[in-house]
C-alpha cells in the first residue's frame, strides 16, 4: 500500500491497525467489556484490570497510572521508541510505505549510516575492554560493585587512538 505523506501514513496506521488485536498478539490478556476490552496495565503493576482499550476510538486509558493514547503511543511507551520509530515499526509491520522526498530519503539513509557506525564503534569498544586483564581498573571497579563482565555489554576506549 503506498501512503503520499506523513500525515496520511499515520491516519493509515491508526485506521488500519487494531488496537485490541495488537495488545493480543503483545501478550496482553484481554477480557471483554461493553466499550471494548479490559485488562491488567502493561504500564504498571496491579492486581485488577484497570486498562481499558475502547473499540469505538480505537483507543486506551489506564485508570490506575492515567496513560491514554491509541496504538502510536501504546507502541512509543511500551517499546521505548520515539514518536517516528514507533510509526516506522508499525508501517514496516503492517506493510505501509511511504512516499519519500528525496530530502527525507538521504536523511534516512545517513541515519542508517550513523547506526551502522555506531555499531562497529561499540562493538570495537566492546572488544577492547575483553582485552583487558581483570586486574585492570575499569575492569576492577566493575567487580567492586559487584557485577559481572556480561551483566551489560561494556567498551572501554584505549588511551592509543591511533586504531580508531
Amino acid at each position: 500500500m503506498e501512503v503520499k505523506s506523513y500525515n496520511n501514513l499515520i491516519r493509515t496506521i491508526v485506521e488500519k491497525v487494531d488496537l485490541r488485536e495488537y495488545l493480543q498478539r503483545d501478550g496482553v490478556s484481554l477480557k471483554s467489556s461493553p466499550q471494548g476490552a479490559v485488562a491488567l496495565c502493561p504500564f504498571h503493576k496491579e492486581k485488577t484490570p484497570s486498562f481499558h482499550i475502547f473499540s469505538d476510538t480505537q483507543s486506551f486509558y489506564c485508570f490506575g497510572c492515567h496513560k491514554s493514547g491509541n496504538i502510536l503511543t501504546y507502541v512509543t511507551e511500551k517499546n521505548g521508541l520515539d514518536f517516528k520509530s514507533a510509526v516506522s515499526l508499525l508501517a514496516e509491520q503492517y506493510n505501509i510505505s511511504l512516499e519519500l522526498s528525496p530530502e527525507e530519503k538521504a536523511y534516512n539513509e545517513k541515519l542508517k549510516q550513523a547506526y551502522r557506525a555506531t555499531e562497529v564503534l561499540g562493538k570495537f569498544f566492546e572488544s577492547e575492554f575483553h582485552k583487558l586483564p581483570d586486574s585492570h581498573p575499569a575492569k576492577k571497579m566493575i567487580t567492586d560493585r559487584g557485577l559481572g563482565y556480561n551483566a551489560v555489554r561494556y567498551g572501554y576506549a584505549p588511551e592509543d587512538t591511533s586504531r580508531l
